[in-house]
């Protein structure tokens, strides 16, 4: 049989996962209950687009880095709305004006979880990226490092970051 101890070490990484106490972001708990409001009120757009939403959520959290805060999240949210653009595009070049009016009313729900998320604006982040080239940074890792840096703990996306180092240096 199976010894008791070597049970208890083969379910350790499994039971952190399932059980972690760490808290859910905040983010996470709007779109729940908001998901059950949209069952209630039969808001069939809304909850089909907070069914994908948590679906998304879900399968992230199964990898080794788990979307842990609200900008996590909102990654995965800008990440659905470039896919619904992509959608649009192909279902209007298809003639099926019906689907593209469908998956624009995705993106305005997306974007109404996006917009609750406040992050560092770009002008800022122009501003840092400007510095970490004056300070020497020479190729996008660095400025991206520096600039991470610099802003500390405030909720900075790190690829928008990326696109404003990308178009200084080009510069």
């Amino acid at each position: 049989m199976f010894p008791r101890a070597a049970f208890r070490i083969a379910l350790a990484p499994v039971s952190r996962r399932l059980f972690s106490s760490a808290p859910a972001p905040p983010l996470l708990a709007k779109i729940r209950a908001d998901l059950k409001d949209a069952m209630r009120s039969k808001d069939t757009n809304k909850l089909n687009v907070l069914r994908g939403l948590l679906a998304e959520i879900m399968n992230a959290s199964k990898t080794p880095t788990p979307p842990t805060t609200d900008l996590h999240i909102l990654a995965l949210i800008n990440k659905t709305k470039l896919k619904s653009a992509e959608s649009i595009a192909e279902f209007r070049s298809a003639g099926r004006e019906d689907l593209a009016e469908r998956e624009a009313g995705q993106i305005v729900v997306l974007e109404s979880y996006a917009s609750q998320i406040e992050t560092v604006g770009e002008a800022e982040i122009l501003e840092a990226v400007n510095r970490a080239i004056g300070a020497g940074a020479k190729n996008i890792g660095e400025v991206i490092k520096v600039v991470m840096g610099d802003f500390g703990g405030k909720p900075v996306m790190k690829g928008e970051v990326a696109g404003i180092a990308k178009k200084a240096l080009a510069k």
